[in-house]
């Protein structure tokens, strides 16, 4: 709380990044995995984890030649808060910068029966791969994915 009595969110946004940046300086280590469970332990023990789901999903798009795993537990985690807004936080990383997992994580969402927006999230990952600044490989996975 600030002095006014109000919630000061930006306080846990700053613990959500300073967390979610110590996890970027293990990215590239063997064991990342490992310390990406721990990492989602640690988001579990506040009182909103769902804080952690934007800087997860920047991590997820800043880092694309990490292996974060099939799917990994950071797309576990942030998957919790499918229809909670998780949604809207990867359409807007996919709209900056497609990465293979981002698409992947997307095509999750697709698959989805129920899924509302499916045709816009279909058509989001058409529009990436004819995008000139999205990695070849990258327009591959969306190939592969719309067949």
């Amino acid at each position: 709380m600030d002095s006014r009595g109000a919630f000061d969110e930006s306080r846990y946004l700053d613990d959500a990044e300073q967390l979610v940046g110590r996890l970027q300086g293990s990215a590239r280590s063997d064991d990342f995995e490992s310390t990406a469970c721990e990492a989602v332990g640690e988001f579990n023990s506040f009182d909103d984890p769902s804080i952690f789901v934007g800087p997860v999903i920047r991590l997820i798009e800043n880092n694309p030649d990490i292996d974060f795993g099939s799917p990994g537990p950071l797309v576990h985690f942030v998957e919790r808060f499918y229809g909670g807004g998780y949604e809207n936080l990867l359409v807007s990383s996919l709209e900056r910068r497609p990465t293979s997992h981002t698409v992947w994580m997307l095509r999750r969402i697709i698959n989805d029966p129920a899924c509302p927006g499916r045709q816009e999230y279909i058509d989001l990952l058409r529009k990436a791969g004819e995008r000139d600044d999205v990695d070849e490989d990258v327009k591959r996975t969306i190939r592969t994915l719309l067949e």
